[in-house]
């Protein structure tokens, strides 16, 4: 038999195995990731349709050496980061010609890195410098309460916002 959930206040909290979750925050918290994650899937994509376009597919050599540069460079956003600029002259970050939200899209990846490898709570790397944390999460608005990710209606119609414009930004730049 599956815990039930329980109404504390005027917010329903669901006891599971890794704690209890107020459940509208653990909903809201799946859409924002999602989000998240299919900017971060189109940012792959395009990055692998730029080296196509410019890396000639002729040797399995080559197809090789660029798998595995794709494999390293789509690990993490520093690395996509550093792909872009060093391989296409393209610069993601705030600067002139780089997305110019980018402050907020970092923001949402550090909500996002918490959501998925935290559970919704500030992961061990993100614990170690809360303020660094918190101040890139208000860039889009969240809030961090008790070490855990409290994301509201708003923040997630903010976040599809900036990851529509990202997405159609770097779209213009194929």
């Amino acid at each position: 038999m599956s815990p039930r959930p329980v109404a504390t206040g005027r917010v329903l909290r669901s006891p599971t195995a890794l704690g209890t979750y107020d459940i509208a925050n653990s909903r809201a918290q799946s859409y924002f990731l999602r989000i998240v994650s299919i900017a971060e899937a189109y940012t792959d994509a395009a990055l692998e349709t730029m080296f196509h376009l410019v890396v000639p597919s002729t040797s399995v050599a080559t197809v090789r050496l660029l798998e595995l540069h794709l494999l390293d460079a789509t690990q993490n956003w520093d690395g996509r980061k550093r792909s872009f600029m060093e391989h296409h002259g393209l610069s993601l970050g705030d600067r002139k010609e780089g997305f110019p939200d980018w402050s907020k899209f970092d923001g949402m990846i550090e909500v996002r890195n918490a959501i998925a490898h935290g559970l919704g709570t500030l992961t061990r790397q993100q614990r170690r410098n809360p303020l660094r944390t918190a101040s890139r999460c208000s860039q889009i608005g969240v809030r961090i309460e008790g070490g855990e990710i409290v994301v509201r209606p708003e923040n997630v119609s903010a976040a599809a916002a900036i990851g529509e414009a990202f997405v159609r930004w770097l779209d213009a730049k194929l």
